[in-house]
């Protein structure tokens, strides 16, 4: 089977078409881009399948004629990218499927099922893997009131790296030298909460459902195979459309966590909490709080003998099952190399490309990951992609429990 896969020599491509590259079902690969250097560096270091072709992704019609006779289009570009690819694939008659979020592509959901395609959006860790996370969590119980979504990492766009928990395990001084690298992601984030205010999460108490602060009050995460108390710096709406907005009584929402020793993840929420009330900048907060933990790193920027890392996300769902308040976890259990997040999102594309061309999306049209796959099964492929199998053949973890 063929793959054309534009955007293939950048961050994202370069990990998918890795990953893809080895699969038998996989015959040739196009490494496609507008700088023909990058896109033949690329196909060179994938090995005899692959081979660099120059396009423009703006330009549809040039895009369709080099795609004419491949299985399926992956597209690793930029938002801007996806209708021009997608229309080109339509023409081409090309299975589609891509990590962006441009929710404009199902307004082209009638002319792919015309062309008998399938053109599967939105396939990352979130929205991606986290809405089939959310359906599968749903799934579980009887009577869904929210979806909820816990993130542990910083993360620097620009150089794509990457702060997880399981690092200051691993490689603490490692991860103290670059925490001011993160800065700025922490002060977006808070940014996000003063323009968009805080979001609440429903929790069974008493015997009624209340909403509750989870930055303020805490929350019960999964840890290690079982639970423990964590506290947010921020919670927000759901980011990025990250879970399914049908599955509950109550909007979806999400929390951030900051993967810092627990001395430090204090200091940080205690400079964050001021900017709710308007009393302080993001930047200033953040710098803030940077001053305070570096200024004594052995003392705020340990971890402690005991410390269990939070997974890198996790996703609950609260409601009723058999007639009892309940919730069910669902969180990413695996042993995940540096850097995590952006291995869980080549492995989410790379998982949705292998089950498009095995002929496993009878649907057609334009659709997002939850509306094309079975959660249990696309976990296990993309426990399949990882660099070391997981414990058990397991990309998740799962759990219940009982709210009365």
């Amino acid at each position: 089977m063929k793959i054309f896969a534009v955007g293939g020599s950048g961050a994202v491509g370069r990990g998918v078409l890795g990953l893809l590259a080895p699969s038998d079902l996989v015959t040739q690969i196009a490494v496609v881009g507008r700088n023909l250097a990058h896109a033949e560096e690329t196909a060179a270091a994938l090995g005899g399948k692959a081979n660099a072709v120059r396009a423009d992704a703006g330009d549809e019609r040039e895009l369709a004629h080099h795609m004419a006779g491949y299985d399926l289009v992956l597209n690793a570009a930029t938002d801007e990218t996806v209708l021009p690819v997608l229309r080109a694939a339509i023409e081409a008659g090309a299975h589609y499927c891509d990590v962006n979020l441009v929710d404009e592509a199902m307004e082209l959901t009638d002319k792919a099922e015309a062309a008998g395609i399938a053109a599967i959006i939105k396939n990352g860790i979130g929205p991606g893997l986290s809405s089939l996370m959310g359906v599968h969590v749903a799934r579980q119980l009887d009577e869904v009131r929210q979806l909820q979504r816990g993130i542990a990492s910083l993360v620097d766009f620009d150089s794509l790296n990457e702060l997880t928990s399981p690092q200051w395990l691993e490689d603490p001084e490692g991860a103290r030298a670059a925490l001011r690298e993160f800065g700025p992601f922490m002060t977006w984030l808070l940014q996000m909460t003063q323009e968009n205010g805080t979001r609440t999460m429903l929790d069974h108490q008493d015997g009624r459902w209340v909403e509750v602060d989870p930055v303020r009050l805490g929350v019960d995460v999964p840890h290690g195979g079982g639970t423990g108390f964590s506290y947010p710096y921020v919670s927000l709406d759901s980011f990025w459309q990250a879970l399914p907005t049908d599955l509950g009584d109550v909007a979806p929402m999400e929390m951030w966590f900051s993967t810092l020793p627990p001395r430090a993840d204090a200091v940080l929420r205690d400079h964050a909490l001021p900017l709710r009330d308007g009393d302080v900048e993001p930047e200033t907060a953040i710098g803030a709080f940077l001053d305070v933990v570096e200024s004594d790193p052995q003392r705020w920027l340990t971890v402690p003998e005991d410390h269990v890392p939070i997974p890198i996300m996790w996703v609950r769902a609260v409601g009723q099952k058999n007639g009892r308040p309940a919730r069910c976890d669902c969180w990413v259990s695996a042993p995940l190399p540096k850097p995590a997040g952006w291995l869980l999102t080549n492995a989410a594309l790379a998982a949705a490309a292998l089950k498009i061309l095995r002929g496993e999306v009878s649907e057609r049209g334009v659709m997002a990951a939850e509306q094309a796959f079975d959660p249990p099964s696309f976990f296990e492929e993309m426990a399949g992609l990882l660099p070391e199998p997981p414990p058990h053949g397991q990309l998740v973890g799962e759990s219940l429990h009982w709210l009365d």
